[in-house]
């Protein structure tokens, strides 16, 4: 299928985003409100919501309303055959798109891109000018991240300053916090029962308790409020409402123990509220000692006081299969996102029908395409690779009286701390470069670029013989004898695996500066523990009307660490008008130091990150703005073989 919305971008020539789609033949069918959901947030028109956010009137958009849109479908049922894959791309080369948007992926890590169909799709497009942002997938552990090729822009998954608070009053008054999308409540209190009590005679206690089908005798719940508990991380907490709603139930209590309480919140079936296990370990208390009943509230929408950016949960984490490449490459809003929706199967919902709430890199990645489109729009000659960097790497200074920017980067929150996953600081292989700022990006002062002959040399480097070179690329093309590193190539961040003695890396920035622009910048670096960079030179002149420069970073172990002991620094340019560029660093020989910093400004910082639960592959990324990696250990991950959209 394929959707164009004509409108043009103020006097602009007409900019085309193309997606990517998972959708299949019915309209109610959830791999089309994946897909719908992911265009809407890409570039969905003005449009008012009555009730979609706790009953209050909001104006919500797309990132660029004013592009024009086109989608492919590529995948069936959750099945995605490279044929199918590849002539998506080549289609949408042929009509030459500016922005493709990859909502789909391989599971994990694919580390042949000569097998990997969405890397050779994307190559294609890369090579036509075509910019390719993709999801990273939701499979939570390291070494998961989907779509690591360089010539991708690939997105994580983080939250927004936003909370949708669903109360449950108990009956002896106490309130106590649980998340939920509803606009209905109970009428009246209701009795509170355990999925585990009303368990039928042929189940299992345990399927019970999660609230299963076919687990629960639906007698002993009817007009009652259902305590069910989550067996994993990735319980489906919609299909337990509909299980509860199909027995007649009041209400839902989930108890979350995993700390995932914000995710799934839409399209209930029936009042509900996830509520964290300290909260269940109180209802439990309460359900033992009082008459006890329960009363869900309206949800409510909170904004203030919210610590965001946090990462999501969910959100796949590199390294990733890329050698010396940092994945992901940035974070996006991708918990509780809005977007458009089929009318609800439910005829008590009185939210608006034709948006919901969804969780996934799928809904962070959108987000990223509307900022590129947005970029595209107003820089129409900037390259795949110069559209990547400005959105990887410009960053801001900090400014107190000023709300919008309470960070002195992305890499912290709205209140200047770090930004969290789980319950330690986030790095690098969670957030690449840090979190998502459109407004920054727009205001590029230098940008790296590459190019398809980079690439070749990358893929040479990286051990791709001549007539695997020649297929993957679609053209006479040969290896050199002597091959640039992969660490080598001018991507916004470095990593350098393998390092065997002192190393040194070269960069190459361009000036976008216009007429009485500062020419000027200067360096900043956070050095990574127990390792020296120097930078040479320490400023970057423009004033004699260059347009490029180059810069090297030699690297130096001063002390070594325990293996498996991964640590994080930057590097930055900055100049007198608080443009900022930052980039990412790591290297050594038996651990990981990753540099993260801006051009334009270099706000750098350091942090330590415990061990992984298994050593990095050969192939390690860890990308910030710009950054380094170096490991000597060659660690296999598993991979998975089907393609699903993540």
């Amino acid at each position: 299928m394929t959707l164009f919305f004509t409108s043009e971008a103020l006097g602009r020539p007409s900019l085309q985003v193309f997606g990517l789609s998972t959708q299949v033949s019915t309209r109610k069918d959830l791999d089309l409100c994946h897909r719908g959901s992911g265009e809407s947030v890409k570039r969905g028109r003005h449009f008012h919501l009555t009730t979609a956010i706790g009953g209050e009137t909001n104006t919500i958009r797309g990132g660029a309303p004013y592009a024009r849109l086109a989608v492919y479908k590529t995948c069936w049922f959750n099945k995605c055959s490279c044929a199918d894959i590849t002539k998506a791309f080549d289609d949408a080369i042929h009509d030459n798109v500016d922005i493709i948007s990859m909502s789909l992926g391989q599971p994990g890590t694919e580390t042949d891109f000569m097998k990997d169909c969405f890397s050779l799709g994307a190559l294609h497009a890369f090579q036509n000018g075509i910019l390719v942002t993709a999801s990273g997938g939701n499979y939570a552990e390291p070494y998961t991240v989907s779509n690591a090729a360089p010539w991708i822009l690939t997105v994580a998954a983080s939250s927004i300053n936003r909370e949708f608070i669903s109360e449950v009053e108990l009956g002896n008054g106490v309130l106590v916090k649980g998340f939920a999308h509803n606009n209905d409540h109970q009428n009246s209190f209701g009795t509170i029962v355990t999925g585990r009590s009303a368990a039928n005679e042929d189940a299992r206690p345990e399927d019970a308790s999660a609230c299963k089908w076919n687990s629960l005798d639906y007698s002993r719940i009817q007009r009652k409020v259902v305590v069910c508990t989550m067996e994993n991380w990735d319980d489906d907490k919609v299909q337990k409402s509909q299980v509860i709603a199909d027995a007649g139930g009041r209400g839902l209590i989930i108890v979350d123990p995993y700390e995932y309480t914000q995710t799934n919140l839409g399209e209930y079936r029936l009042p509900t509220s996830v509520v964290s296990q300290e909260v269940g370990d109180k209802l439990a208390d309460y359900m033992g000692y009082y008459r006890h009943t329960a009363l869900i509230h309206d949800t409510k929408v909170h904004f203030r006081g919210i610590k965001a950016p946090r990462m999501a949960y969910f959100s796949s984490k590199g390294p990733g299969s890329a050698p010396d490449i940092i994945k992901p490459d940035i974070t996006a809003p991708g918990l509780n996102i809005f977007g458009a929706w089929p009318p609800s199967h439910n005829p008590n919902d009185r939210r608006d029908e034709w948006y919901n709430l969804q969780s996934g890199t799928s809904m962070a990645c959108p987000h990223v395409s509307g900022v590129a489109a947005v970029l595209k729009g107003i820089h129409r000659k900037l390259s795949p690779a110069e559209v990547k960097s400005a959105i990887m790497t410009s960053d801001f200074p900090f400014l107190a009286n000023d709300f919008h920017f309470l960070a002195t980067a992305r890499t912290t929150d709205r209140f200047g701390e770090p930004i969290q996953a789980g319950e330690r600081d986030a790095t690098p292989f969670d957030f690449g470069s840090g979190h998502l700022r459109p407004n920054d990006a727009l205001r590029a002062g230098l940008v790296y670029d590459f190019n398809t002959n980079d690439v070749i040399a990358y893929l040479c480097s990286a051990g791709v013989s001549d007539w695997q070179l020649q297929n993957l690329v679609g053209e006479d093309a040969s290896c050199p004898h002597s091959p640039v590193p992969t660490y080598n190539l001018n991507y916004p961040s470095i990593a350098v695996s393998n390092m065997k003695g002192p190393t040194t890396v070269t960069r190459t920035v361009t000036y976008l500066g216009r007429g009485t622009d500062p020419k000027k910048f200067y360096l900043d670096v956070e050095q990574p523990e127990g390792v020296n960079l120097k930078v040479q030179p320490d400023t970057l002149d423009f004033s004699d009307g260059q347009r490029t420069m180059t810069y090297t970073v030699d690297i130096q172990v001063k002390k070594r660490h325990k293996k498996g002991k991964y640590v994080f620094g930057s590097i930055t340019w900055y100049n007198d008008r608080h443009n900022y560029v930052k980039s990412s660093f790591a290297t050594v020989s038996d651990y990981l130091i990753v540099l993260q910093g801006p051009i334009g400004h270099s706000q750098a910082r350091v942090s330590v990150e415990k061990s992984l639960s298994s050593a990095p592959p050969t192939w390690y990324t860890s990308q910030v703005e710009q950054s380094f990696f170096v490991s000597s250990r060659n660690v296999h991950h598993n991979q998975r073989s089907n393609n699903v959209s993540v």
